[in-house]
């Protein structure tokens, strides 16, 4: 029962993000995906830039932000090099977070004109598949965990405060992992009208639990 508890608290969080999702206004959406992309974005940064003991990386960080964010401008690595100084981490977020907001607003601009869906629609179309895809991994992943628990305990403590840590890392990988995905998934995203269809398609199916 303890278990499936803990189940229980991640699954009613879960569905109610997406609940919101799915529920939620254009400018809710708009301001969700803007979130992702500004996350992702930083998280980035933080691979390259700022590491412990490690040279920054502006040639592998600009790569790296083209990979998800195609259209962004100003991301070269001599646009980065030129920063510098005790607050150079900081100043190249603010940038790098400009960039992208822009990048957004270009990308919503090109599906607005050549799709029959709204920006947003395609948007939540795309954060709640990859909901729905990550979610069905994530139980099984903690099927196993529950199995694996019993045997990773012995003589490390109890097995159930084993599930809950580990399984509150599963379940916060899952909501980075829907993060990243929509974030290079709508940047990668080109409208035609099979897409369209089944984004008009998807959003129709309304909740699910």
């Amino acid at each position: 029962a303890e278990y499936d508890q803990v189940g229980s608290i991640q699954r009613n969080d879960f569905y109610a993000k997406r609940r919101a999702l799915l529920m939620g206004a254009d400018t809710e959406l708009r301001n969700t995906m803007l979130g992702f992309c500004t996350a992702t974005g930083e998280e980035i940064l933080n691979g390259y830039i700022g590491r412990s003991g490690q040279a920054d990386d502006c040639s592998g960080l600009s790569t790296k932000l083209k990979q998800f964010f195609p259209n962004i401008k100003a991301v070269e690595p001599a646009d980065l090099e030129k920063f510098s100084g005790s607050k150079k981490k900081a100043d190249i977020l603010a940038h790098i977070k400009k960039g992208i907001e822009q990048a957004l607003t270009e990308k919503e601009q090109e599906i607005r004109s050549v799709s029959s869906n709204p920006a947003a629609e395609i948007e939540r179309f795309i954060i709640l598949s990859q909901y729905d895809n990550l979610w069905k991994q994530h139980i099984k992943n903690m099927q196993f965990l529950q199995d694996a628990a019993g045997y990773q305990a012995m003589g490390e403590g109890d097995p159930l405060d084993i599930y809950k840590t580990r399984g509150l890392e599963l379940y916060n990988e899952v909501l980075n992992s829907v993060r990243r995905n929509a974030v290079f998934s709508l940047f990668q995203y080109q409208p035609t009208k099979t897409a369209d269809k089944a984004v008009a398609s998807g959003n129709k199916k309304g909740d699910k639990k």
